[in-house]
């Protein structure tokens, strides 16, 4: 079976949950500002686009008011909950198909 394998992932992770939940720079990451320093930022080696390290220089506005930083990471905390669940039924509902 082919394989293709690029060196240019990279797992973000918030090492101070007080200052910045895992689920507010889940959805500052996704801002369309963020995304499009990203997009900005690839460059392409052979066929495959990447950021590399230049991924340090994408600004992530973060919210100043905490009232806003903590309503911004609850929805997004509820929505990945829910996605979760989802996915969660959906695997309980093909178990039962699958059982009959």
């Amino acid at each position: 079976m082919p394989l293709l394998y690029s060196g240019g992932i990279y797992r973000i992770r918030v090492t101070d949950s007080e200052r910045l939940s895992p689920a507010l720079l889940l959805a500052l990451m996704n801002m369309r500002v963020v995304r499009r320093q990203m997009r900005n930022k690839q460059f392409t080696r052979d066929v495959i686009d990447i950021l590399g390290h230049r991924l340090l220089e994408v600004v992530v506005p973060i919210p100043s008011d905490r009232q806003d930083r903590e309503l911004i990471g609850g929805v997004m905390q509820r929505l990945l909950d829910s996605r979760e669940s989802l996915r969660r039924k959906a695997a309980e509902l093909g178990a039962a198909v699958e059982a009959e």
